[in-house]
């Protein structure tokens, strides 16, 4: 199973960091400023059984509703966008007011030969599992009729 990661390897940042002028520039600080969305994706744990492949993320504290796992084609998605908002009322002329808003995307590409029709996710003490069942083997004998 091909995993699209759109994060920088850390090969790529050790390189900009032995090439750089200044380490604030462009060097070991850089990946951080530069996009600070790039260390909220939750990582995966890819494994493959006789009857299927399992993909599990560990993505505390969402709830099930917050993820959206959509199949096209041969492309596997998991999606979450989610607001939260606070807010306590006047106490001793001090207001407070909080928000955040987060969302991430991992996108893997499916082998041949998976039955995508019957994919389950449940989303347990955290942790995001979903069995992508392996499609039986097709028969292809077949026989061909002399004339």
């Amino acid at each position: 199973m091909k995993t699209h990661n759109y994060l920088n390897t850390e090969a790529n940042m050790l390189q900009r960091l032995l090439n750089s002028d200044s380490i604030f520039d462009n060097g070991l600080f850089y990946p951080y400023y530069q996009n600070k969305k790039q260390f909220c994706i939750p990582a995966v744990n890819i494994s493959e059984t006789d009857t299927d492949f399992v993909i599990e993320m560990a993505a505390p504290g969402y709830e099930k509703k917050d993820f959206k796992v959509n199949i096209q084609r041969d492309e596997l998605s998991i999606a979450v966008e989610r607001e939260t908002q606070t807010e306590e009322t006047k106490k001793n002329d001090v207001y407070r007011r909080e928000y955040s808003y987060g969302n991430f995307r991992r996108s893997f590409t499916l082998p041949k030969g998976v039955d995508t029709t019957t994919i389950s996710a449940a989303y347990t003490n955290g942790i995001l599992t979903i069995k992508v069942p392996k499609a039986a083997p097709q028969d292809t004998t077949t026989s061909v009729e002399i004339q």
